[in-house]
């Protein structure tokens, strides 16, 4: 489970530096996505050692990613 965590931050650091160095935009469908999964399995991850403080956050970030799907350019 902490393999898990670990990409999950990792996507969430690598996705929020890539929208502060412009490489993508926040309307982005691999900016959005790199959100969802990061967020995902950091909050699986969270779950699995009883974080929930860390869940809680997670869940909100996964349900800001999914709207911020259902508005990405086409």
């Amino acid at each position: 489970m902490m393999t898990l965590g670990w990409i999950g931050a990792f996507c969430l650091v690598y996705s929020y530096g890539s929208l502060t160095l412009g490489k993508v935009s926040s309307d982005s469908f691999k900016y959005q996505m790199t959100n969802l999964v990061g967020a995902m399995l950091l909050g699986v991850s969270s779950a699995a050692i009883g974080a929930w403080f860390s869940v809680f956050l997670n869940i909100f970030w996964l349900v800001v990613a999914i709207v911020g799907l259902s508005k990405t350019k086409k």
